[in-house]
């Protein structure tokens, strides 16, 4: 009997085994150069290691060896295809409608590890992030959180920046302590994060709870538990995922731990829109306001408007300064207001390296270039527009020190 079950484990291993490589013979990322590595099963776990430990060195190679070709990497739990060089790239980015939609926002199919799963997510940011896991369905079927900071930044702009700068202001003088006569020492990464961490959440919920240093907290915790999480679900077969988010779900704890903060305000607000209706006239035009208008005609729940609040903050404190810059033919407000608030804290952390290495070449333009604009038009998006020189700054400051080095666009073809 037991010979019987050994033989036919053996025949369901070999079956696995033969399936398994003939997938891998007839895949088309097989005849795609490998760097760091080899393309072997089994083997490219090496390769991956190799990435972990020493990416710089494994790219160098790669850039080096493929410039102006395509070549693959190997990661624990995929291949990634890079395309390098001008005119790659333009290729790619005719054919992006021919991919599924437009590039930077469409899924790649990835040639995947043995348990990887074929067009898992809508985006390559999802995907990678495991938010078809950690997420309400709403949030993921729905993205009209992305719509309210759109419109925010269309039509109410002017609304925005005053509070926005006011909060800048006070945030400076709270996280940068300085002495008339002595240097002071500023750690500039957290002190960034957490001035960018104010000003956006004064947008996003207003005062008081901008201030709240308990919420602030939250807020860069739900995007460290979300990336934790992330990584933690990547690395796991398809069928284990669902089963580990039911128990290892930062995302949602640290949404439950939000409401406790925000059930008041937002319960406040839904009793002034039943009694006031359009004679509200002090209505907040905060994204909290937006969301909460647009989720009532959805019926969502407070935890969901919540979660979605969440996600805009993970935005705007952490992704920072992976500004996309392709067809900016718009003046320079398209840059430094519609995207600085939502991927600023590391941008403006080098920006500030720069001035002070560069201090008597740039600041004193800078100074009076913004100080001319703001005498003219006020703290606006007519005033920002104006500002030439510092988006130069902030775009050299991108180009030379963006946190990632690709676009990661996903197609659903081979």
């Amino acid at each position: 009997m037991m010979d019987d079950y050994q033989a036919i484990a053996s025949a369901c291993l070999a079956v696995f085994l033969a399936v398994y490589a003939v997938r891998w013979y007839n895949d088309p990322l097989r005849a795609i150069p490998t760097v760091g590595g080899s393309s072997l099963p089994g083997l490219s776990y090496l390769g991956a290691l190799r990435m972990q430990g020493d990416c710089r060195g494994v790219l160098e190679t790669a850039y080096r060896k493929h410039a102006g070709s395509v070549f693959k990497v190997a990661f624990l739990d995929r291949w990634i295809v890079t395309v390098s060089g001008r005119n790659m790239v333009e290729e790619l980015r005719k054919r992006a409608d021919e991919l599924s939609g437009p590039l930077g926002s469409h899924e790649v199919r990835f040639s995947s590890f043995l348990f990887a799963s074929p067009r898992v997510g809508s985006s390559a940011a999802g995907k990678f992030l495991q938010m078809k896991h950690l997420f309400e369905p709403p949030v993921l079927v729905d993205d009209y959180h992305v719509a309210a900071v759109r419109e925010m930044g269309r039509r109410e702009l002017s609304a925005v920046i005053p509070p926005v700068i006011d909060e800048v202001c006070a945030a400076v003088e709270d996280c940068i302590v300085a002495d008339e006569d002595e240097w002071t020492g500023v750690e500039a990464t957290p002190a960034m994060q957490k001035i960018v961490a104010r000003a956006s959440s004064r947008a996003i919920v207003g005062l008081p709870l901008c201030r709240n240093d308990e919420y602030l907290s939250l807020a860069v915790n739900f995007t460290l538990g979300f990336m934790k999480n992330g990584v933690i679900l990547r690395f796991l077969p398809c069928f284990l995922k669902p089963v580990v988010a039911l128990f290892v779900n930062f995302p949602k704890r640290d949404t439950r731990r939000a409401v406790a903060y925000l059930r008041t305000t937002i319960e406040e607000r839904h009793r002034a829109a039943s009694e006031l209706g359009k004679g509200w006239h002090d209505k907040p035009n905060d994204l909290l306001q937006s969301l909460l208008d647009m989720a009532t005609a959805r019926n969502e729940s407070t935890f969901t408007v919540v979660q979605r609040l969440l996600l805009v903050n993970f935005t705007a404190i952490h992704t920072t300064s992976m500004v996309s810059t392709e067809h900016c033919s718009p003046p320079p407000v398209a840059l430094t207001t519609r995207n600085a608030l939502a991927r600023a804290s590391q941008t403006i952390t080098h920006a500030l390296y720069h001035l002070a290495e560069k201090s008597a070449e740039f600041i004193a333009p800078l100074r009076e270039e913004i100080e001319a604009a703001v005498s003219a038009d006020g703290w606006t998006a007519t005033a920002l527009g104006k500002m030439w020189k510092l988006d130069s700054v902030l775009r050299e400051t991108l180009r030379l020190y963006g946190v990632g080095v690709s676009k990661h666009p996903l197609s659903s073809t081979d």
